[in-house]
């Protein structure tokens, strides 16, 4: 990860073969303890605003490990992938509540069968293609109230869009 960069150039090996040692050992502790962040630090980690994170964590999708003396979240390496996680399902569509309900799946793996989270995902891409099929829906109607429409500077009086809003038997059949 870069945390540390020297060179040593000690000739004698026993020094040589201490200082790796205590160096590999520091390396293996350092390794070993948990370390924490607060939130200002998983927002810079993630590109999530400080308000989204305090946000999720209301809605139980993020959970600080602790709080500091003081009252400051402190969140883990596992934050970082549940973040990591929630872009991810955000990205693809999922809405807060799927993914809340994934997470939970994803917790409790050895609970939970595949074709549950199979059956989330064929639900949300039931409702995408709905969604496809609705704006489709809405783009031709558009295009063929636009191309009724002259354009021209005429006075709206007369528009062919306008009265298409208006009317329903007058223009092009939206719905």
């Amino acid at each position: 990860m870069g945390l540390f960069k020297f060179t040593l150039k000690i000739l004698d090996p026993k020094v040589s073969f201490r200082v790796y040692t205590l160096v590999n050992l520091f390396i293996i502790a350092f390794k070993e303890v948990e370390l924490t962040m607060r939130i200002g630090e998983l927002s810079k980690q993630t590109g999530f605003q400080v308000e989204t994170l305090r946000y999720y964590e209301k809605k139980g999708l993020l959970q600080p490990v602790s709080r500091t003396d003081s009252g400051y979240r402190e969140y883990d390496a596992e934050s970082l992938k549940q973040l990591k996680f929630i872009h991810q399902a955000k990205s693809v569509g999922f809405s807060l509540n799927e993914i809340s309900e994934l997470l939970t799946l994803r917790v409790e793996k050895d609970q939970h069968s595949c074709s549950e989270v199979k059956s989330i995902a064929e639900q949300k891409l039931e409702q995408i293609e709905n969604k496809i099929t609705e704006l489709t829906r809405m783009r031709d109607a558009l295009y063929v109230i636009s191309d009724a429409c002259c354009g021209g500077d005429e006075p709206a009086t007369s528009c062919t869009i306008l009265s298409a809003l208006d009317d329903e038997s007058k223009g092009v059949k939206l719905s």
